[in-house]
């Protein structure tokens, strides 16, 4: 069984897991181009699953090179977006293309990275095609153990989910693990199990691929009777006879056993039925084995001429095969190259990304230091507000008791001053009333003292001072503002100050109540104060009207 043979086995094997083998390209085009018209209006979070359906859409025709490209920018967003469900199955999708250009060492890496999100994410389907993806690459290398290993843990996680229809295309993964290294019987047992399933599971695919494959491993024992019979019964399926690969690969097969059989003509009749299928459909693979065999099958029957032409032939075929390789190993190395390009794309997104985020933050840190200064301020600007409340109730409760002290000063005086007009009265009446000299004399020196006045001026004084330590400025800026204004009026000026009322500034008077609002209505118009302006209301301003 040729490397080539092999190979394409495999990659339809692992193919058949999420694509369709009969597939209508209407309904294909159709729901393409509906998604490339969703994705020209679709959001950052929509754009990876669209770019990931068309890509699949055009893996479903193989369209390889827009199937990557589409998958790869499906890639790169979802990596940009952290969209774990598209990292899955990009990197699922981009292991199977590098798959089939023989790229096993990318291949590898994605299917790993699928293997390893899918492990993350509990993902057991996807798990399931990882796992087999794996199996694939190691049978290229000729890895069993690790062939063996991940077509074991496909198979586990296959069986644990109840994936009944995947279960017997990872067995026949393993039946070509055991075909491949050697283990021909285990391989029969293998792919017999698979028939069994395909029957039970009506599926044609499986029943012709488990025919094929019984096929495969009785040439390789050396049955080339029981290898025939099985491939006419892989034949004689429906899904078989439609797929003119499968038929091609039948004939050359049959040609084979019959070559091996020394069955000439028989050799000669199926070889010619495939070449007439590869001339129309141009499978180089197939025709390469076919045109040695037929090379084997002249020279062997003495046909020289027919036997050089053949090998020419095989020649030829090989050459193209080999070019097809150099085109799919330069195609994988442009893949390559548009992978790095999509990784620096993809560095200057996390740069940029990155870039965003520490401006968010150096923002953020900025707006919570703004606030915090901003509360600071504020709690201060309040403590501050507080304390010249405080010290502003203080002072007035202060001004409150100076004011109340100040009146009570007033009082005092006006009370002596009375007592001084009672006193002088009454030495009056005693001197008018004596008629000895000596009192008399003592009585008009008394008398004289008493209109001297020092006294009362003394304590008037006081008052003064008491009260400009209250009200700084005020008599002095009264005087200087209001030069027509006497002395009495400055005091009554101060006794309003001190908010006294009529009556208390009349009993101080020794006056009734009409000559205090006689001396307000004077006082009214010397301050030459309009009629609807209050005299009070002036006076308690009037410090503040002259600091302004």
């Amino acid at each position: 069984m040729n490397k080539i043979a092999i190979t394409t086995l495999i990659f339809w094997t692992l193919c058949n897991f999420q694509l369709l083998h009969a597939v209508n390209q209407h309904d294909i085009s159709n729901k393409r181009d509906s998604l490339k018209r969703e994705l020209e209006s679709a959001d950052g979070e929509k754009r990876p699953d669209l770019l990931l359906n068309i890509g699949f859409e055009y893996r479903k025709i193989d369209s390889i090179e827009l199937s990557f490209n589409y998958l790869n920018r499906a890639l790169l967003e979802a990596k940009s977006t952290n969209n774990l469900e598209v990292l899955k199955s990009a990197n699922y999708q981009l292991g199977d293309l590098f798959f089939h250009y023989d790229n096993f060492t990318k291949s590898q890496e994605h299917y790993f990275e699928s293997y390893n999100l899918s492990v993350e994410a509990k993902d057991e389907e996807l798990l399931i095609y990882s796992s087999a993806g794996l199996a694939g690459i190691y049978i290229q290398t000729k890895d069993w153990k690790h062939a063996k290993q991940y077509a074991n843990n496909a198979l586990e996680h296959a069986i644990k989910g109840n994936f009944r229809y995947d279960i017997p295309k990872i067995q026949n993964l393993m039946g070509i693990i055991m075909l491949r290294s050697g283990n021909l019987d285990s391989a029969v047992s293998i792919f017999t199990e698979v028939l069994q399933s395909g029957i039970e599971l009506k599926d044609s695919f499986l029943i012709g691929g488990a025919y094929n494959n019984l096929a495969h491993t009785r040439t390789a024992q050396g049955k080339y009777e029981l290898a025939i019979e099985l491939l006419q019964k892989s034949y004689d399926i429906a899904y078989v006879k439609t797929n003119s690969k499968a038929v091609a690969t039948i004939y050359s097969n049959l040609g084979n056993s019959y070559l091996q059989l020394k069955d000439y003509p028989k050799a000669e009749f199926y070889f010619a039925k495939a070449d007439t299928i590869i001339k129309q459909q141009g499978y180089l693979s197939i025709a390469k084995s076919i045109y040695e065999r037929l090379s084997i099958l002249y020279e062997e029957t003495g046909r020289s001429q027919k036997a050089l032409h053949y090998y020419k032939l095989y020649e030829q075929t090989k050459d193209s095969l080999l070019n097809l390789d150099k085109q799919k190993q330069i195609q994988s190395l442009h893949f390559q190259n548009l992978q790095k390009q999509t990784e620096q794309e993809l560095q200057i997104l996390k740069q940029q990304a990155l870039l965003r985020n520490l401006i968010l933050i150096f923002s953020a840190i900025t707006i919570l230091m703004l606030l915090f200064l901003f509360f600071q301020s504020y709690r201060s600007f309040k403590l501050k507000l507080k304390l010249q409340e405080s010290e502003k109730n203080k002072m007035e409760s202060q001004i409150e008791q100076l004011n109340r002290e100040l009146t009570t000063l007033a009082m005092n005086l006006a009370q002596k001053k009375q007592l001084i007009s009672d006193v002088e009265s009454t030495l009056k009446n005693i001197k008018n009333t004596s008629k000895e000299e000596p009192v008399r004399d003592f009585l008009n020196n008394i008398n004289s003292k008493f209109k001297a006045d020092n006294y009362l001026d003394h304590n008037w004084d006081s008052f003064v001072k008491h009260f400009n330590s209250v009200h700084p400025d005020f008599l002095d800026g009264l005087q200087k503002a209001h030069k027509n204004l006497n002395s009495n009026d400055i005091k009554h000026c101060a006794y309003i100050k001190l908010n006294m009322g009529l009556k208390e500034i009349a009993i101080m008077n020794n006056i009734n109540v009409k000559s205090v609002h006689m001396i307000r209505y004077r006082l009214k118009k010397k301050l030459e104060l309009k009629n609807d302006e209050d005299l009070t209301d002036y006076i308690n301003r009037f410090n503040q009207q002259t600091k302004k």
